[in-house]
């Protein structure tokens, strides 16, 4: 008996391990890995420009440098609570009224957000002539013309952070909607509403992450849904592993196929396996080939101080409106780097790389922002990284919400420092919103 619990602990660890910081911090070096490891002459045939990152040394180096820190914040975070729990007397924990679908609550939220939704499909369609749409999505006509009208009404007022907004609560509407399911109240009136209801947001999302036609868009919230779904039924102790591979390597392939079906459609490539290779080593190792440009000094970048760790701040969505926070960052670091692909496409073109490829890594970030010292930062990270893993393993409302993000962030240390970005702010107050309802 005590061979067989053993068992089917070691079993759940290694599960929860697959959705854990540690897995995509492994995976993210995985990618580095590559990009220092690819052939030169391979790469410049298929991007076309110069290969600075084969062997370098000073990318392994600061990678293996931020790499380090994070896990250093990773184990402060655990041995700080190692230290709180033996001082302090355990006491049994009744239940949260988190821990339990509020349908009341996932109706009102549903009714609120799914005329949103629906505004923002509307809007984004009514962009362009269905014609063009349907042109744009099937390749005939580059998607880049669809992603810039869809931009353009996200450009108005404050309208990208509500779309922000409604895809940082899927995970929350997610395990609520598997919550109702798994209870007593699914055979409920209100319990096929909200279920229902749910799923018409989910689809409306969709829609419009499929008209934005941007990657991240549509690939963070079915990565949030899997995730959330994974850890939903290891709490219930009832995931098997038969069905996890199969969920999982249905997201892979669906990631993998969307991915090649937007970069396809965007430069209305015919050779669509070939053009979606390319594009795949460009995003991968062409972001850290940028970087490996940034430390060899061939690809010059103002900043220093800390901007683009702290963007959130200066770039704060709707405080920006009404306080010049660009000015007061001007004052503070002096320069302000550069960010977004119309800012950065000046400064890659000057050191002879393919100027429409601007993603560099969130180490070309930190290296901007504090040099050698750049892997400071990452102590934080981890910690932080770590606190809201924790929580989202003992199923707290605020990091269900919080949580995939940060998953997506570290996921995404190939191309941008996500942690950072304005967007974060819309998650984290969102996060805090769902805490204070708990």
């Amino acid at each position: 008996m005590k061979a067989l619990r053993a068992k089917r602990g070691l079993r759940q660890s290694t599960l929860w391990f697959l959705i854990s910081p540690a897995t995509a911090v492994l995976w993210s070096c995985a990618v580095a890995l590559i990009a220092v490891l690819f052939p030169p002459g391979y790469y410049e045939r298929l991007v076309g420009e110069q290969d600075h990152v084969f062997l370098s040394l000073p990318v392994v180096l600061y990678v293996v440098l931020c790499v380090s820190a994070f896990a250093l914040g990773y184990r402060l975070h655990g041995g700080l609570m190692s230290l709180l729990s033996n001082r302090r007397r355990t006491l049994p924990e009744g239940p949260r009224p988190g821990q339990h679908a509020i349908i009341p609550v996932v109706l009102g939220v549903c009714l609120v957000l799914i005329p949103i939704s629906a505004y923002l499909v509307v809007s984004i369609a009514s962009s362009m002539s269905l014609s063009g749409i349907a042109s744009a999505l099937l390749g005939n006509e580059s998607s880049l013309l669809l992603r810039r009208s869809a931009h353009e009404v996200f450009s108005e007022g404050n309208v990208s952070y509500v779309f922000i907004a409604t895809t940082a609560i899927v995970p929350w509407l997610v395990w609520q909607a598997l919550d109702i399911r798994s209870s007593r109240r699914r055979a409920s009136a209100e319990g096929y509403v909200a279920v229902a209801l749910v799923c018409v947001l989910l689809l409306l999302i969709a829609m419009s992450a499929l008209l934005v036609q941007g990657k991240g868009e549509l690939l963070y919230p079915v990565l949030a849904a899997l995730v959330v779904w994974i850890a939903f039924r290891l709490r219930q102790g009832r995931l098997r592993q038969r069905r996890l591979l199969v969920a999982g390597m249905g997201a892979f392939v669906f990631a993998i196929g969307y991915f090649s079906l937007v970069s396809i459609t965007r430069a209305q490539a015919s050779n669509g396996v070939a053009h979606s290779a390319e594009t795949l080593v460009a995003f991968t190792v062409g972001s850290y080939n940028r970087f490996a440009a940034l430390l060899d000094g061939a690809l010059a970048v103002p900043g220093g101080g800390g901007y683009y760790w702290t963007s959130w701040l200066w770039e704060m969505p709707v405080v920006q409106n009404f306080f010049d926070l660009q000015s007061a960052a001007m004052r503070i670091f002096g320069a302000i780097p550069p960010s977004g692909f119309g800012q950065r496409t000046q400064y890659i073109y000057s050191a002879g790389l393919d100027g429409h490829l601007t993603s560099w890594t969130i180490f070309a970030h930190s290296f901007v922002d504090f040099g050698w010292l750049g892997f400071a930062p990452f102590i934080v990270y981890g910690f932080l990284a770590r606190l809201v893993w924790v929580a989202f393993k003992d199923a707290r409302p605020w990091a269900i919400v919080l949580y995939p993000q940060v998953l997506w962030s570290l996921l995404e240390w190939r191309g941008t420092l996500w942690i950072a970005r304005d967007s974060m702010v819309a998650f984290v107050l969102l996060a805090v919103a769902v805490g204070v309802g708990e």
